[in-house]
């Protein structure tokens, strides 16, 4: 049964791999989308427009005209106008359609089209069509000057409301599959991870299916077709139960969670997520999140900041008013004493999960103002992912400063997708956060420390056979307890190699790491950890080996480079041990 569970992920990732896309940095708004009775949200770049309805009048020479309300959101630094943000031009029946100014009274019904709007504020704006009829569809294609482009598709119904469009619209979250004849249910896939692979069909015929990665789709007439692969398959749908099967007999169930343009997999939040009196501002943003910040375009004092970047923690609270704080915390600051500390609230922005903006704070010591960010949810076109952008301007040189770009996902999901489509894009200590998740440990405060919780295989101390009291000696991982045979082997095993298997570069990001930041402070369980729960060699025969006040322990690659680490027992009797200093093979660290 293992064998094949293994083949059915095989074959999942293995479509993920005809499927993805590079999303980031993609153009966002390409194609009709939300063409249900939930409001559209057209973005072009840092520019959304939310379309709230039309109504119909005749323009100043007496001809059929319909009037387009949205409101407009300037996400930019910049004072900037709808009319520039979002160009157009629309047809209807292949003719292309102009714009009046005035109805058939003299009244205007174009209004605040070119009004100029400050950074993060919202202006309701209105832009009036000539029609060639009342009945076809009008085609509106929205453009800026970096080639973003979103076409919107206008149904006539008379009454200025969308309808909802075939009855399979809507976001969608897998719920079963099967493969090679095994059915692989709800419980079982929700268990393995497979709970954020999500798929939106948009009323329009367009839509994605997210799979480790977003890949762009078309369907109708019982057919769905994955662009770029030209891959087909047959579906059926009944009662909000969709299932794709191929040519081969294989198949995969997606179960209905809203209508088109609903997020589906929202983030639990405080435990399952089952908690009804979150709010979808709540389920979204808050709780615990990890990623890394990039800094860019250091002037003057920090210039040599160009191209750093260090992982980064952060805490999200929002009350049921969608007020709250963030605070945020890297490898040189910590929890206690944060990079970033703001006062945030939820606006509207045409998402049901609502957009994060600032209203007041810091970043390092600079001053963080109200819409200086203004952060959609999955903004770069990946699930569950954020992106903040800001400037930072030194206090007392307003010519010192630089850019900084902060990435981050939930505690506790994986960046496959994004691995899958821009290797670049992970967080440094990546691998250290996939062993703590996949142990399901809770954030901790330190990154790339001790994350507590359980590794594989490793026995709770309740379970750990008494010897009398706390002996330094017993394993943390078999549950037995080592006597000294020769000496003290500290918190590591006589017999251990300390082998590990990992490539050069593998190590010297694991071993670089202590010995840039953590000198002082990681304890001998967090190497463990690292190591992938490889203990240390003990160095007993090092004239530095102190039993019970200092302990060497050495790690190495098949190639035989080594990194030697001393740490300090800071507690004997109950076995803390902290590093002191980090040695290594000639070379390992150069460079």
């Amino acid at each position: 049964m293992k064998i094949k569970i293994k083949r059915s992920l095989a074959m999942i990732l293995a479509l993920v791999m005809a499927l993805s896309l590079a999303a980031c940095g993609g153009d966002k708004g390409k194609g009709g989308a939300d063409d249900g009775d939930k409001a559209e949200t057209i973005t072009l770049g840092k520019y959304t427009a939310v379309f709230k309805g039309y109504t119909l009048t005749k323009d100043d020479e007496g001809n059929d005209a319909m009037v387009l309300t949205y409101d407009y959101t300037n996400g930019s630094k910049d004072e900037q106008s709808f009319a520039w943000a979002f160009m157009f031009e629309a047809t209807q029946a292949g003719e292309v359609l102009g714009s009046p100014m005035f109805d058939e009274d003299g009244n205007q019904i174009t209004k605040n089209y070119e009004e100029m709007v400050k950074k993060g504020q919202t202006l309701e704006v209105a832009i009036a069509l000539t029609l060639v009829n009342t009945t076809d569809d009008v085609i509106i294609v929205f453009s800026d000057f970096d080639d973003h482009e979103y076409t919107q598709t206008v149904k006539l119904s008379g009454s200025g409301t969308q309808d909802s469009g075939p009855e399979e619209a809507g976001s969608y979250q897998l719920y079963e599959m099967t493969f090679e004849g095994d059915v692989f249910d709800h419980d079982f896939l929700e268990t393995s991870g497979f709970e954020l692979y999500t798929m939106e069909l948009a009323a329009d015929g367009t839509g994605w299916l997210q799979i480790d990665g977003r890949g762009s789709l078309t369907w109708g007439d019982g057919k769905i077709t994955v662009d770029g692969s030209g891959a087909v398959y047959t579906y059926t749908y009944k009662d909000g139960m969709i299932v794709l099967e191929e040519s081969t007999g294989e198949s995969m169930t997606f179960q209905k969670t809203g209508t088109a343009g609903a997020s589906g997999g929202l983030k639990p939040v405080g435990g399952d997520g089952s908690d009804a009196e979150l709010t979808a501002y709540q389920q979204y943003w808050n709780g615990d999140w990890y990623g890394w910040t990039a800094y860019s375009n250091g002037t003057n004092d920090y210039s040599s900041l160009d191209g750093f970047y260090m992982d980064c923690m952060a805490r999200i609270e929002i009350d049921e008013n969608g007020e709250g704080a963030l605070i945020l915390w890297d490898e040189a600051t910590s929890v206690d004493d944060p990079r970033a500390g703001v006062t945030v609230c939820i606006s509207d922005g045409g998402f049901e999960q609502g957009r994060l903006k600032s209203e007041d704070g810091w970043f390092s010591d600079g001053d963080v103002g109200n819409a200086d960010w203004l952060v959609d949810p999955d903004g770069l076109g990946y699930e569950n992912l954020i992106c903040i952008e800001g400037s930072y301007k030194d206090p007392d040189d307003f010519f010192s400063g630089y850019d900084y770009t902060i990435y981050l996902r939930p505690w506790g999901l994986d960046w496959a997708d994004i691995e899958a489509d821009q290797p670049d894009g992970l967080p440094d200590h990546y691998d250290w956060y996939l062993s703590a998740i996949q142990t399901g440990a809770e954030m901790p405060e330190v990154i790339g420390g001790d994350y507590g919780g359980l590794a594989p295989g490793e026995i709770p101390d309740s379970q750990m056979e008494p010897q009398g009291g706390n002996d330094p000696n017993a394993s943390a991982v078999d549950g037995t307890w080592q006597a000294p045979v020769y000496g003290d082997y500290g918190l590591s095993k006589a017999s251990a190699t300390g082998v590990v298997p990992m490539t050069r570069d593998e190590l010297v990001d694991r071993i670089g790491f202590y010995a840039d930041s953590q000198i002082g402070s990681a304890p001998y369980d967090s190497l463990y950890n690292s190591m992938g729960y490889i203990h240390g060699k003990p160095l007993i025969d090092d004239p530095r080996w102190d039993t019970g006040k200092t302990h060497v322990y050495q790690w190495s690659i098949e190639s035989g480079e080594y990194a030697t680490l001393v740490f300090e027992v800071t507690d004997y009797s109950i076995g803390i041990e902290k590093l002191q200093s980090v040695e290594t093979s000639p070379g390992l660290l150069d460079g």
